[in-house]
């Protein structure tokens, strides 16, 4: 018996096995199905997480900022950065708004 997660199934069997699995009210299309390797995929749930945290920590602390994604592929690098306000230019931000 071949484990359903033989590494060397070919695409479309491991699709139809997944697509056997749905449950009642349910269907799985093609476009919602993807094949990785798991170093792949386990390194995109550390990036996203590490991503997830650096936004939400400073949408909880700041009123705004700007995120930046630099990808380069001729390079193999992409940066992500989330810019924030200068100390002043939030003292400057919160006075304007007080002035109204």
């Amino acid at each position: 018996m071949m484990d359903k997660h033989e590494p060397d199934m070919p695409y479309f069997d491991i699709l139809g096995r997944a697509q056997a699995a749905v449950f009642p009210n349910e269907e799985l299309k093609a476009e919602n199905f993807n094949l990785v390797n798991t170093e792949g995929f386990e390194k995109a749930v550390v990036l996203l997480k590490c991503w997830a945290e650096m936004t939400m920590r400073e949408m909880l602390k700041e009123k705004n900022f700007r995120i930046e994604i630099n990808y380069n592929a001729e390079a193999k690098k992409t940066t992500f950065a989330i810019y924030t306000p200068t100390a002043k230019e939030q003292s400057d931000s919160q006075q304007e708004h007080s002035e109204v």
